[in-house]
């Protein structure tokens, strides 16, 4: 997996809250350190727990004094997985200017972070601290022509709950950053020399006021841009607006082609709802690249065939075609009993898509589908879609 295209927006946002606080920050690898200093901060998601667990070991073996404290979505969602390798663990979000003195004055290991009501008054993530040119993302258009881009985040949770997903960092709703705040961060990334923007906030098209208003602002800029939606809150209208403010892909979880499996995910969006999607986005000119999900819940040899027409008959631009992954405090995982879904776990490494798609493996399985049967249904979908992309 190639560790730049992005930079981690979560660590910028931390050390621009420091800074703010006038605490020195440095942001780099642990062998680029100046010296040894009093904290050493880890962020990791799922995937990445065994490569934070490494970093604290060699975190440990070259600075002897130096506190740990890890956090990011693993630490929120499992935090006594760290507590044999950090001094602290926070959880939740942890770009507070206050941090370190919470740190100082409690007596506990798991310490667990607020989420702030008011995005608008956090700092920009602190990209100066870093080579912005270490990271080489692009957004390419349908005529080839490739912009300089870097992530930005514009909104924090999500009003969806996806059995999937994993409530403990979508708990409390979604809030918001004002267009104009957004708009502001984008003219200061054209100033580093961006041409690009890609919106992760889990659906950027919740309001589409706001959307629009800051895409006027990237038209302005001369900024492209891309995002992710959800199905049902985007029309062709909508889209055809994107386009010509210069949006250039949009991102949608399809998850399947069964309406069975949608629903038994809770995923709020219909098999025609998405076809409608696709339809509408290639009327609007827009590109599309869609994310599916097989092994979920209840899928047999059956809900795999109408994936497979659905992929047939729409054929997506992009896709990305994974196996379905238990997220920690997610609905399967904690009411596993309501779902017809197994699954072993020796490790995280061997079943992530990102990075070693060849290679990766099923962990999960159903009352109709083995994990090898799994795992062979996501190589031919893939081509499949390999085939029939449009």
């Amino acid at each position: 997996l190639d560790n730049n295209v992005f930079p981690s927006l979560g660590m910028l946002y931390v050390a621009g809250a420091l800074r703010k606080a006038g605490i020195d920050v440095f942001v780099g690898q642990l062998n680029e350190f100046p010296n040894e200093p009093d904290y050493i901060g880890i962020s990791a998601t799922t995937p990445q727990f065994s490569t934070a667990v490494e970093a604290t070991k060699q975190a440990r073996r070259r600075f002897k004094n130096s506190k740990i404290v890890i956090g990011g979505c693993h630490a929120t969602l499992c935090p006594t997985d760290f507590t044999d390798y950090a001094n602290y663990v926070v959880t939740g979000e942890a770009d507070w200017h206050n941090l370190i003195d919470i740190i100082q004055d409690v007596d506990i290991q798991i310490i667990r972070m607020p989420r702030h009501l008011d995005l608008n008054n956090l700092p920009y993530p602190a990209r100066d601290l870093i080579d912005l040119n270490k990271y080489h993302y692009k957004i390419i258009d349908d005529h080839g022509n490739a912009y300089r881009a870097t992530s930005v985040m514009t909104s924090r949770g999500c009003p969806y709950n996806c059995s999937f997903c994993s409530a403990g960092v979508r708990t409390g709703g979604v809030n918001f950053r004002g267009h104009l705040d957004v708009i502001e961060e984008l003219r200061q990334l054209k100033g580093m020399g961006y041409e690009a923007a890609h919106f992760f906030d889990d659906t950027f098209s919740f309001k589409t006021d706001r959307m629009l208003g800051i895409a006027e602002g990237l038209d302005n800029l001369g900024m492209k841009w891309r995002c992710f939606v959800r199905s049902n809150t985007v029309n062709y209208e909508i889209l055809q607006a994107m386009k010509a403010l210069g949006c250039v892909e949009v991102g949608c979880g399809i998850e399947s082609g069964s309406q069975k499996i949608l629903d038994n995910v809770n995923k709020k969006t219909t098999v025609e709802m998405n076809t409608k999607f696709m339809d509408n986005a290639r009327r609007a000119g827009l590109r599309v690249k869609t994310f599916i999900l097989i092994g979920l819940p209840g899928e047999t040899h059956e809900t795999i065939a109408e994936t497979k027409k659905w992929i047939i008959e729409n054929k997506p631009p992009v896709a990305d075609i994974c196996i379905f992954v238990p997220y920690p405090d997610s609905d399967i995982v904690n009411y596993k009993e309501k779902y017809d879904i197994d699954w072993c776990q020796t490790t995280w490494d061997n079943y992530w898509y990102k990075g070693h798609q060849e290679d990766v493996k099923s962990m999960v399985w159903t009352n109709g589908l083995t994990r090898e049967e799994i795992t062979e249904y996501r190589k031919e979908l893939e081509q499949i879609y390999l085939n029939e992309r449009s």
